[in-house]
């Protein structure tokens, strides 16, 4: 009997040792399917993030894209938007500009509407960094091989995949033609428009501000001969920018119930985290076609601006509102 019961003992513990090792084998393969849906999570969540961060990228760049390209529109003639081959991808006016009608200029080299003393320049201009980037007279070719002078500002839009596309407004040149007029400069010669610096004993040039009596102690007077370039660009005071920058926070829609102790307040709280979004942006220069100065509250603008100044009270179309 004593032998049975050690034999059934023996079988009994046999059991008990087979179950714990299946027991710590269960439980081995489910810490390995732990870990596993734990780096499985991981990648997911990984994953996800880097695809909103793909789409808050692609969304900033189709904002600065529409943002460069309004801009123009307002400025220019026509917008073109070229791929990185100096292809167009959007024709936008050029047709009409050029042919007078609206023709499929899709995938066609930009470079075949200029001249070809001009084709180098404008290249170089593609090529130069956005901190250089001025505006560049060239010449294009119309309807019936005629020749027509225009002004070009270009931007490089950086892609999310890693390539560029280019948005190009394109306006004719009437103000340069008018300065080769007074100047006895032929217009085929002309070349970037740059800010000049005028001397201190420049005569004043009445028809750049239309009143010769019109001084501003924060611009010097321009030079005779000079009505179509631009003066360098004056810093602006503390006080001057907090001017500038409140009316066009009051023009901002926010909605009213936004937390805050008044509607001043709210508001720069909203630009405040507005300026913080858009701190993430990659660094660029901002658009070479700001070369004009109000004398009045100093803000940069595009030439068209100027025609705007009105002399006798001494302001622009932006801070006359003010």
């Amino acid at each position: 009997v004593f032998k049975k019961a050690n034999a059934e003992y023996k079988l009994v513990q046999a059991e008990v040792v087979q179950v714990k090792m299946e027991k710590r084998a269960m439980d081995a393969e489910q810490e390995a399917r732990a870990s596993e849906a734990k780096d499985a999570l991981a990648q997911a969540d990984l994953a996800e993030d880097r695809r909103m961060a793909a789409e808050a990228n692609s969304r900033m760049v189709a904002k600065m894209h529409d943002a460069m390209q309004n801009l123009l529109l307002m400025l220019c003639d026509a917008v073109v938007e070229l791929d990185h081959e100096l292809k167009i991808l959007d024709q936008g006016k050029l047709g009409l500009v050029l042919y007078q009608h609206q023709k499929d200029l899709a995938a066609r080299p930009f470079s075949d509407f200029l001249v070809s003393e001009d084709v180098q320049r404008f290249e170089d201009m593609v090529q130069t960094s956005n901190t250089q980037r001025v505006p560049v007279s060239v010449t294009m070719i119309g309807s019936y091989s005629m020749k027509i002078r225009m002004t070009v500002y270009l931007s490089q839009i950086d892609q999310p995949d890693g390539s560029c596309t280019y948005v190009v407004g394109i306006c004719e040149s009437q103000e340069e033609t008018r300065r080769s007029r007074r100047e006895g400069i032929d217009s085929e010669n002309l070349d970037l428009i740059r800010p000049q610096v005028q001397s201190s004993d420049a005569d004043v040039d009445i028809d750049y501000f239309g009143s010769k009596e019109f001084e501003s102690p924060s611009m010097p007077a321009p030079t005779r001969g000079s009505s179509s370039r631009y003066e360098v660009i004056q810093p602006m005071l503390e006080e001057e920018r907090m001017q500038s920058l409140l009316p066009l926070l009051w023009s901002w829609p926010v909605p009213s119930e936004r937390s805050g102790c008044c509607e001043t307040h709210r508001l720069l709280d909203e630009a405040a985290s507005v300026v913080e979004k858009l701190k993430g942006l990659e660094c660029q220069a901002a658009p070479g076609c700001l070369v004009w100065q109000c004398p009045g509250c100093k803000l940069k603008g595009v030439p068209g601006d100027r025609d705007l100044f009105n002399a006798s009270l001494g302001v622009c179309g932006r801070c006359a509102a003010w």
